[in-house]
């Protein structure tokens, strides 16, 4: 296992929808895909490519300082973690159905002179 295995069926399940910062994926960047209530967002290979250019050895620092220290049995045991974590988060109502409560309106302050 490496660690782009780890959490690839589990990683970008959100629910809601997929938007940018231009209120869409305009570029190519990432790809989307609906599934059970969640959209599931991936990145392409221009999206790749796209991380390569603008942040160079990223990929490379991530897995030295976060994957490296991990057996490929610490690898096995973390993405059957994420994978827990993931059927548990796809299994509660999204957000956006939940009665949001109304905040109190901050205090007044008295008008000074």
């Amino acid at each position: 296992m490496t660690p782009a295995d780890v959490g690839s069926d589990t990683a970008g399940a959100v629910p809601g929808r997929f938007r940018g910062r231009s209120g869409g994926n305009q570029h190519g960047l990432a790809g989307q895909t609906t599934r059970g209530g969640a959209t599931l967002v991936t990145i392409t290979e221009a999206g790749r490519a796209r991380v390569a250019q603008v942040l160079p050895d990223h990929i490379q620092v991530a897995n030295a300082l976060l994957f490296a220290p991990l057996s490929d049995q610490d690898l096995h045991a973390l993405n059957d973690i994420m994978t827990r974590v993931r059927d548990h988060m796809r299994a509660q109502p999204p957000r956006s159905a939940a009665t949001r409560k109304r905040r109190d309106p901050p205090p007044q302050r008295p008008a000074t002179s």
